[in-house]
């Protein structure tokens, strides 16, 4: 069996990595939006079911988003 070269061996793991990312995207970039809806908007709140990454044509899509208007005691669908 041949031994990889370093080369090789960094490849292999530039990849891992890179794979690694991109499977966690999703999540991170949803967590992000998530607390910006909560606590950046004054008068509003919010919140992202789910976030499609489609790298390849680099575009999103966003799936369930809710926001709503704070009035009063109970919050105001928009």
């Amino acid at each position: 069996m041949r031994r990889l070269s370093k080369a090789g061996i960094l490849l292999i793991t530039l990849v891992a990595v890179l794979i690694v990312v991109r499977l966690c995207l999703p999540s991170i970039v949803k967590y992000y939006a998530n607390q910006t809806l909560q606590n950046d908007l004054k008068g509003y709140t919010g919140s992202i079911q789910e976030i499609d990454i489609h790298l390849y044509r680099g575009a999103y899509a966003i799936h369930g988003l809710r926001i709503d208007k704070k009035v009063g005691k109970l919050p105001v669908p928009l």
